[in-house]
């Protein structure tokens, strides 16, 4: 644990930054040293954001980019967390993400004092265009010679709560659990972990001594498994069985879905039954990182021994797993008007 440092967490009221912020604050109190954790957000008037406020975090009030605010957030700071985004279903491409990225490197370059940069980043996959705005920004921290460390988020457990949840057969409210949120039989190769566990690997990386992770990839794995074993394991902490349903391609296709959600959906479907590759695209790195996911999981747990597994996730997140939600009944319901009309498309 280090004193008298200032570290800047992007990204503070998402998921990811969210998750790194809690645990600094945490660590940071337990440990009762001397850091000064510092945010910049869009809105400082927001609860999540004054409830940071009051555990002593340091508010800026601006953007990536807004260059001005960037500069203010940026002064004093010895470390950061970064992690950039685009909104692809509000039509923004990965371009602005990239351009997100430049503009807080061509402030990071001007810094003195800047110690260590930890990037969120996400698997190199053939034809995966998702994590192509990331791919071009550490390229250009790489290139600035930033002191920069990689970490490589998994598969999350909390897409199953809310992105891709179980629903009940009938009307998402009654009947067996179901899943078949992607359109294939195949075995699927997905490494997982929480976002919390993510958030705990970021802040213990920031909170070491410089040169452990320096120049490192960290790719953060909690359990690489199969998705057909993924929800084996949640069937087992649940208590109840979870049906494997996947949806047909030409049904899946008429979903009223975002073009960009279906097309992202089918990628998984299409690339992540090639074992191997999956394998390489969580490991490929211009840094210094693991040499399988064996290796990834066992430096994972190195850095956070407490790490979640898909049980131990499941058991705590039981109620929100299995809740009944009209979200839940209108997603059952989208799946059986998809039924349909892919029925009138075909007789076409």
């Amino acid at each position: 644990m280090l004193n008298n440092e200032t570290i800047l967490v992007f990204g503070a009221t998402g998921n990811q930054g969210g998750a790194v912020i809690k645990t600094l604050i945490s660590e940071s109190e337990r440990e009762n040293k001397k850091i000064t954790l510092r945010i910049l957000v869009r809105n400082p008037d927001s609860d999540t954001v004054r409830a940071m406020q009051q555990k002593g975090v340091e508010v800026i009030k601006g953007s990536m980019e807004n260059p001005e605010s960037l500069q203010k957030a940026l002064v004093g700071v010895s470390r950061v967390f970064l992690n950039t985004t685009h909104d692809k279903y509000g039509g923004e491409s990965w371009i602005v993400e990239k351009e997100r990225g430049e503009a807080v490197i061509r402030e990071l370059i001007k810094m003195k004092h800047l110690k260590q940069v930890v990037y969120s980043t996400l698997p190199s996959i053939d034809g995966y265009s998702e994590g192509a705005g990331k791919s071009a920004v550490e390229e250009q921290m790489r290139k600035a010679n930033l002191p920069i460390t990689t970490v490589l988020s998994p598969f999350y457990f909390e897409n199953f709560i809310n992105v891709w949840p179980p629903i009940r057969r009938w009307l998402g409210v009654f009947g067996p659990l179901q899943w078949g949120w992607l359109p294939t039989g195949k075995e699927l190769r997905m490494p997982h972990g929480s976002v919390d566990d993510f958030g705990v690997v970021v802040a213990n990386i920031l909170l070491r001594p410089v040169n452990d992770y320096l120049n490192r990839q960290v790719t953060v794995v909690s359990e690489d498994l199969l998705l057909t074993q993924v929800l084996t394991e949640m069937e087992c902490a649940l208590g109840e069985p979870i049906q494997w349903k996947p949806m047909k391609r030409n049904v899946f296709r008429c979903l009223p879905l975002p073009k960009e959600a279906i097309a992202g959906l089918e990628f998984y479907a299409d690339a992540l039954d090639n074992h191997s590759e999956v394998e390489q695209g969580f490991l490929i790195s211009e840094g210094i990182g693991a040499e399988s996911l064996e290796s990834a999981m066992k430096e994972t747990r190195e850095i956070h021994p407490k790490i979640q597994s898909v049980s131990s996730w499941t058991s705590t997140n039981k109620k929100k797993i299995t809740k009944r939600s009209l979200k839940k009944t209108l997603v059952s319901a989208m799946m059986v008007w998809a039924r349909c009309k892919s029925l009138v498309v075909n007789a076409r």
